[in-house]
């Protein structure tokens, strides 16, 4: 892997890392709502190789002085990039952040059918706590759309694991 750089998401690198979702996420947030999503209180990040946004990173922040939970709203690596370890990195990161701010415990939701999301998430310490029900919309099969609504998978991970 080559030297990648993580650092946070700013409106100026928005473009870039919204054509990264829009690629790896079909139906996605429209502009505005991204735009919305890496403003405070969330925390977004970029991953660059050679100053190229990769991958991206958003969390949602709920902090109060008794208890800090997070969502990790988005995480997306350009479909080139993946399978390689850049969604680990990124991962990782936002997990070392999290434990820097003492974080209690952070929250997703993923489709059903991500697997190797799932395994992602599985390895850094997140555990299934429930499912919802036809949450996301069908993806295209063969450039079809079914009625079918797919499950997500809600995961947690707690600091005191």
């Amino acid at each position: 892997m080559p030297d990648i750089q993580i650092t946070p998401l700013s409106m100026h690198d928005a473009p870039s890392a919204y054509t990264i979702m829009e690629s790896v996420q079909p139906g996605t947030w429209s502009q505005a709502t991204f735009l919305d999503a890496l403003t405070p209180p969330n925390l977004a990040w970029q991953l660059c190789i050679e100053k190229r946004c990769i991958g991206l990173c958003i969390v949602q922040t709920l902090m109060t002085p008794q208890f800090k939970e997070w969502t990790l709203e988005e995480i997306a690596i350009h479909p080139e990039y993946q399978s390689q370890g850049y969604g680990h990195a990124m991962l990782e990161y936002m997990l070392k952040q999290a434990q820097e701010l003492a974080v209690d415990e952070i929250f997703l939701e993923v489709r059903e059918t991500n697997l190797p999301a799932q395994s992602l998430y599985t390895r850094h310490g997140f555990t299934q706590i429930d499912r919802r029900k036809g949450y996301y919309p069908s993806l295209p099969i063969n450039g079809l759309v079914t009625s079918t609504r797919e499950d997500a998978l809600i995961m947690r991970w707690a600091s005191s694991q």
